[in-house]
């Protein structure tokens, strides 16, 4: 599980992106990294934003979120032992990201993101946090002890944001192949 869940949240730091509007204001890091993806497509997002949506209902549709708010997906953490399913293996947000990664190679897209790198937000943000946290996954055991660790990091409200409920969908899809 160790390696599925650190190729998970690696592919889902480094290829998340989505719209800029809506996004919580706390989380500039998170938004400002995926505006750099964002911009890089050719639809800007759009059919992003349905993948993640239809996932969201998927996981609705099947109970493993009693619905969209930032505590439902808490809940999904708190219960990972509980998270292997044949419904959770095709999501459809890896395949996307996927897809779109031949898309994200260009010069423009790498010095975005080196910007956001560089920033002075970015070493205090969560996301440098989840970097941190991601390094470090061979020291994890079990995948309890490292969804508690990020829900040190993260609280409810930011599953408000793109970002983090990409994150979710593409652990849960990499736990379950």
């Amino acid at each position: 599980m160790r390696i599925n869940m650190k190729s998970l949240l690696i592919i889902g730091l480094l290829f998340t992106f989505a719209t800029t509007l809506g996004q919580d204001k706390t989380l500039k890091t998170e938004t400002a990294f995926m505006s750099c993806i964002y911009e890089a497509l050719p639809d800007k997002g759009a059919k992003f934003r349905q993948v993640l949506n239809t996932a969201e209902k998927k996981l609705i549709e099947a109970k493993y979120l009693k619905d969209a708010k930032g505590a439902s997906y808490v809940e999904i953490y708190k219960d990972i032992r509980n998270m292997f399913s044949p419904k959770l293996k095709d999501l459809g947000v890896a395949a996307y990201m996927v897809e779109i990664q031949g898309k994200l190679g260009n010069p423009e897209t790498s010095k975005c993101m080196e910007a956001v790198f560089a920033s002075p937000a970015f070493k205090d943000s969560k996301l440098s946090k989840m970097l941190v946290l991601i390094q470090s996954l061979a020291k994890y055991e079990d995948g309890e002890t490292l969804t508690n660790d990020i829900l040190k990091i993260i609280n409810p409200a930011d599953f408000k944001h793109d970002y983090y409920r990409m994150t979710t969908f593409t652990m849960l899809e990499a736990m379950n192949q």
